[in-house]
């Protein structure tokens, strides 16, 4: 045994010298209040002394760390860069286009570093950098966690105050679409590569897919950290190791879980950096970015401060318009640090925000703030969705953590959640919006397309991913029977999604449970895919939904609508006599075979448009496979 360092206290920059801090892991009991350190065998969330001293030495050198990426106003042509440091004064950031050079050369860069390289090294411009004081914090400051990093803190019950480190922010621009970058914040030693995006109404390269991974609540846990490895890792369908790894993640709200302690979300800087440092990482408001203060009366404070999305204008209405329900109040009057059910004024800034990568209209929303027709939200969404070219972005998918349609007994019926639903639902019927993913229920659920409460042609897909591992647990139950639009849940697994987007009629969505198996030959990415759906658009027929096989028991015929269950037989029987030979294709492995799902070796091709006669039709596969840990359903 040896005294050792949590590695948490790297993201805490009111520490002693590196000095001082070496002679800590090497053996003496420190004398500094916020160090906290024991003698003990390493337990998982701790690393041994050699290793900390070489994780530290970046840290204390230079103090740059949380590193994250998010696309620029033009995510095709530009790239926003932030990072935290103790030291306000500006920085540079070098770049070079790694196109033109071979494996070799980009190796070498990486390991040496960018400076002296004279072919056509690029600076951005001079960092800004900013920092908040959060002073006397209510909510106490935790001093003394357990054993390894799943364990609760203990609260001394005190008031705190916080400076957070000076958060560095710059941009890329003038960047070529679809290229690769290496990148260097000066000062530090490590080396970056991201890809930038796509144009809009590009399609991915011959043989390649644009991959966007989707992961909701989190926090920085053990399985935290396989999810965020999981995703890092990804592989799209085709199963190539070269350019079809997920382009970008967007983190559907409940990132840090710090709750008010702010170390925590230095913590979950350091926790994201493996993943945020290459490819953008797109964020959304939670009920745990809200961290109300009410001697100020400030919420979504750190989350607005720390992440740089872009923008339609300036974040507004940070301070005032809290509304909160009454049980969720600490007795005085003021609302617990994270309330589940809350309503401010947050707008714009971080708060909601859009973009387009390629195929895809991504938009971002914030249930935690005002979602009336007349409210600056409900405009600006009703602006944004009017303006998507559907001709060069087929696919709208939109984030939001409130989610609309979940049939778990967890944050059922809250009432900024109905809301937003009364208000906004007819938003996304008229604008023909493909998915919308939510987090906050700490489990998986899909539903079929739906709209007011039927299984409706043509209406969003919902899709609840708030199983990213943090440390609340599960959020184990769901309703009896089960809704008639729920397609697949799942309380017991964490993992995350993604959609694949092979070409402009064909995007697949999959989810992996964290539990899947591990076995090489289960997909490219070596585990299985537990649910998955297809979203077709038949050139020249209108838009359709194709729902695919989810790795369950077979439910029963599920769905309603306009037509007569004698029509959608009709309709069934005409799709699978046309689409035999897609079919056989599927089984013979052009598309490529599985028991766990479908996995292409190309684009998928566009399906015979008489399988979808009409818009919007909806053709759902029946599972093949048992489940183990969900329920699906199948049937058209």
């Amino acid at each position: 045994s040896s005294y050792l360092l949590e590695t948490r206290i790297r993201a805490n920059f009111n520490r002693p010298t590196g000095l001082e801090l070496s002679a800590c892991l090497f053996g003496r009991r420190p004398r500094h209040p916020l160090l906290m350190i024991r003698r003990t065998p390493t337990p998982r969330g701790l690393v041994r002394p050699a290793v900390a001293a070489l994780l530290l030495g970046r840290a204390v050198g230079v103090n740059i760390t949380q590193v994250h990426l998010a696309y620029g106003p033009s995510p095709n042509t530009e790239m926003s860069v932030a990072w935290a440091s103790d030291q306000a004064a500006p920085r540079a950031l070098r770049y070079v286009s790694a196109a033109g050079l071979d494996p070799n050369q980009v190796a070498s860069l990486k390991s040496s570093g960018l400076t002296g390289y004279v072919g056509g090294l690029l600076e951005a411009p001079l960092s800004s950098a900013t920092r908040y004081t959060i002073d006397n914090n209510p909510w106490g400051y935790p001093i003394v966690w357990g054993p390894t990093w799943d364990d609760p803190p203990t609260w001394n019950g005190s008031f705190a105050n916080y400076t957070s480190p000076w958060i560095h922010n710059t941009t890329l621009a003038g960047l070529e679409p679809d290229t690769e970058y290496l990148y260097q914040i000066i000062g530090a030693s490590e080396v970056w590569s991201f890809t930038s995006g796509l144009e809009p109404g590009a399609g991915p390269a011959q043989g390649k897919a644009l991959v966007f991974g989707v992961v909701g609540d989190i926090g920085q846990t053990a399985d935290s950290e396989l999810t965020r490895d999981r995703l890092a890792a990804f592989r799209a369908a085709d199963g190539s190791t070269e350019g079809s790894g997920a382009r970008f993640a967007l983190l559907v709200g409940d990132l840090a879980y710090a709750d008010c302690d702010q170390t925590r979300w230095d913590s979950s800087g350091d926790f994201l950096e493996p993943l945020a440092a290459k490819l953008p990482v797109m964020v959304n408001p939670g009920n745990h970015e809200i961290e109300y203060f009410p001697k100020t009366g400030r919420a979504f404070e750190a989350y607005e401060a720390r992440y740089f999305m872009p923008a339609a204008r300036g974040a507004e209405g940070l301070q005032g318009g809290a509304e909160f329900s009454e049980p969720e109040s600490d007795g005085d009057g003021a609302p617990f640090c994270t309330p589940s059910q809350f309503s401010s004024d947050y707008r714009f800034g971080n708060a909601f925000y859009s973009f387009e990568a390629g195929l895809v209209h991504v938009c971002s929303l914030n249930c935690y703030g005002q979602t009336s027709k007349g409210s600056a939200q409900y405009a600006w969404l009703e602006r944004d969705l009017a303006s998507v070219n559907r001709s060069a972005t087929p696919f709208l998918v939109v984030m939001t953590h409130c989610p609309w349609y979940s049939s778990n007994k967890n944050h059922r019926h809250e009432w900024q959640t109905v809301a937003m639903r009364a208000s906004m639902e007819g938003l996304f019927w008229e604008h023909r919006v493909d998915a919308v993913v939510a987090g906050h229920v700490h489990a998986y659920e899909r539903s079929h397309s739906v709209y007011l409460d039927q299984v409706t042609e043509g209406a969003p897909v919902y899709i609840v991913v708030g199983d990213g591992g943090n440390r609340e647990g599960h959020a184990k139950g769901y309703e009896a029977p089960t809704p008639h639009w729920s397609a697949y849940t799942n309380d017991t697994s964490f993992g995350h999604g993604a959609f694949t987007v092979f070409n402009a009629t064909h995007m697949r969505w999959e989810w992996h449970a964290n539990s899947a198996s591990a076995s090489p030959s289960a997909s490219p990415n070596g585990w299985a895919v537990s649910d998955e759906a297809w979203f077709v658009v038949p050139e020249a027929k209108g838009r359709a939904k194709a729902e695919g096989k989810a790795e369950g028991k077979a439910g029963g015929a599920s769905g309603s609508g306009a037509d007569s269950g004698a029509q959608r037989l009709l309709l069934f029987l005409l799709a699978a006599a046309l689409a035999a030979g897609f079919i056989g294709a599927l089984k013979a492995g052009l598309l490529g075979g599985s028991s766990q799902g479908a996995y292409a070796k190309k684009a998928a091709p566009a399906l015979a448009p008489a399988v979808y006669d009409r818009p919007y039709s909806i053709l759902s596969g029946g599972p093949e496979s048992g489940q183990e840990d969900g329920q699906g359903q199948g049937g058209v």
